[in-house]
């Protein structure tokens, strides 16, 4: 669990002096100093923990600024040890090298000493409304965060498309990795670093210095390829499949106000035509309104899955699976008229 938690001026000088104490006693923790007030004492502090709460439940736990003592080691913290430019994660559950000539962006991640991602399958995808590939290549991997409970890489690189003078998008993605879990939290962003023109000062939509894309995605390759397990929200019991395909495609909010005008795109328009999702399962097609999907790709004994927080609020979004692999549209093809 990852919290900020802010602190009186004079509390604390040192993150590692901060104690977490429990109803068991003292807990692993990592401490982090995000912010200080004027005489250099803490004043917000990023705290990383374990901790198991049931649904609704509470846990009391107290922030012991000067705690005289160190915190205790988790049972399986995270070692990081770096090879060539990039790095090899061990987090206890799990094994994972990240390769930044290879942006998968894992080359490889291996449970019980069983290697689960398939690199042939596996691959960011950035498209163009025009048709032309946009190609990552990245400049720097750095550790952004090292620690025994949590773990961060920060990759930059730029978006480069074939026939192009200059690169037009950059990006920055980030890997967040957690001790004794085999969880890998993938952030990813895309950024067009000309100037906009405002041309009158009308900050319009569609401004000449845009890219417009018809699709970016990230696809995970898995060797365990025989069902499809999948649930629309967290709390709907999973669904398994033995459809070659499987696609949730969320194209609007699912609200009332779905079609607001203030959706338009560059054209003036509101292009959702949809109320909601809609969801393939091979052949049987079913709509809904709101959906924060998990979808898996398995063997019965281990797989890869991904799930995406805010996925509705933050439409449109789309999740599919086939035999090869599950793919995550952060930019989804399907909607209409471009990003």
């Amino acid at each position: 669990m990852t919290a900020g938690v802010p602190l009186e001026r004079g509390r604390a000088r040192h993150p590692e002096s901060v104690g977490l104490r429990g109803p068991g006693g003292w807990l692993p923790l990592q401490a982090e100093a995000t912010e200080r007030w004027p005489d250099g004492t803490i004043r917000w502090l990023l705290l990383d923990f374990p901790a198991t709460v049931d649904a609704r439940g509470e846990l009391d736990l107290e922030v012991v600024p000067e705690a005289g003592r160190d915190a205790p080691l988790p049972p399986e913290p995270i070692h990081v040890n770096r090879t060539g430019r990039g790095f090899f994660v061990d987090t206890g559950a799990a094994q994972f090298s990240v390769d930044p000539d290879a942006f998968l962006p894992l080359r490889s991640a291996r449970v019980g000493g069983v290697e689960r991602i398939d690199t042939a399958h596996s691959r960011w995808r950035c498209v163009d409304t025009d048709g032309g590939e946009w190609t990552p290549r990245v400049t720097e991997c750095a550790l952004e965060t090292e620690g025994p409970l949590r773990t961060v890489i920060r990759i930059d690189g730029r978006m480069e498309r074939a026939g192009a003078e200059r690169s037009l998008l950059t990006f920055t993605s980030r890997l967040t990795f957690w001790s004794g879990c085999a969880t890998v939290g993938v952030r990813m962003s895309v950024r067009n670093p000309r100037r906009a023109e405002h041309p009158g000062g009308h900050w319009e939509l569609g401004d000449p210095g845009s890219v417009l894309l018809q699709d970016l995605s990230l696809r995970v390759g898995s060797f365990a390829a025989k069902r499809i397990s999948w649930s629309v929200d967290p709390g709907s019991p999973p669904g398994s499949v033995d459809a070659d395909t499987f696609e949730l495609y969320q194209e609007s909010s699912g609200g009332e106000n779905w079609q607001s005008p203030v959706h338009v795109d560059r054209t003036g328009d509101v292009p959702m035509k949809q109320r909601g999702y809609r969801l393939h399962l091979g052949p049987e097609t079913r709509e809904g309104l709101r959906a924060t999907p998990r979808v898996a790709l398995h063997d019965g004994s281990g797989g890869v899955g991904i799930t995406v927080r805010h996925f509705w609020e933050n439409f449109p979004k789309a999740i599919e699976a086939d035999r090869n692999a599950v793919t995550l549209r952060l930019f989804p093809h399907q909607f209409p008229g471009g990003h």
